[in-house]
C-alpha cells in the first residue's frame, strides 16, 4: 500500500514537470496593410488592381479591381514563426468600401513549402460583409516560414475585388 502511495505521488509530479516543461507555441498575429503605413508588413504583387483612397478604410486607401477583370493581391511580411508544424490559420479581413463587391473573394496563406505555395484558408462576400474586420476563415495546415497572403477575385467580371488590410493568425 505504501508502494502505490509512494508511485503516485512520484507519478504525479513526473507529469506536473513535463507538462511544465513543454512550451506552447504562443498565439501570432500580423497586420498588414496594403501599403507599408502602420503596418508589420507591405503590400506588393497585385494583378489588375487599382489604387483608391477613402476615409472608411484602414489607413485611408485600398486596392480594388479593374472594371470587367479577375484580379490578385498579396501582403507580404517577415515571417513569424519559429519552426514548421502543424497549426490552426485565421484571416480577418478588413472590408470597408461599397464598391468591395466580389461575393466569392478567396484568400490564401503561404505555407512555406516554397515562395509561391498557398492554401486555401475560405471565402467572404465581400458586398455582403459587415463593415471593419470580417472573420474570412480559419483552416489546420502544415506551416513553417510563413512570408504572404493573398486575396484572389471570383470568376464573376461583373463584381470588384477589395484589398484592404488582413489580418492573419497562427496559433495551436
Amino acid at each position: 500500500m505504501k508502494f502505490k502511495k509512494i508511485l503516485s505521488a512520484v507519478l504525479s509530479q513526473l507529469v506536473i514537470f513535463c507538462s511544465a516543461s513543454m512550451p506552447a507555441m504562443a498565439t501570432v498575429t500580423v497586420t498588414v496593410d496594403n501599403d507599408a503605413l502602420a503596418s508589420s508588413g507591405y503590400g506588393n504583387r497585385n494583378s489588375n488592381c487599382v489604387y483608391i483612397t477613402a476615409d472608411s478604410l484602414y489607413n485611408g486607401d485600398a486596392r480594388i479591381t479593374k472594371s470587367n477583370e479577375h484580379g490578385e493581391y498579396s501582403w507580404c511580411y517577415s515571417n513569424p514563426l519559429t519552426e514548421k508544424s502543424k497549426r490552426n490559420v485565421s484571416i480577418y479581413a478588413y472590408l470597408a468600401y461599397g464598391d468591395f463587391t466580389d461575393s466569392y473573394a478567396k484568400y490564401y496563406v503561404n505555407d512555406g513549402a516554397s515562395k509561391y505555395n498557398v492554401q486555401y484558408i475560405g471565402f467572404i462576400n465581400q458586398d455582403k460583409a459587415k463593415s471593419g474586420w470580417n472573420l474570412v476563415g480559419t483552416r489546420a495546415i502544415d506551416v513553417g516560414y510563413s512570408t504572404h497572403a493573398e486575396v484572389r477575385s471570383s470568376d464573376n467580371y461583373n463584381q470588384r475585388m477589395g484589398a484592404d488590410a488582413i489580418r492573419v493568425t497562427y496559433y495551436n
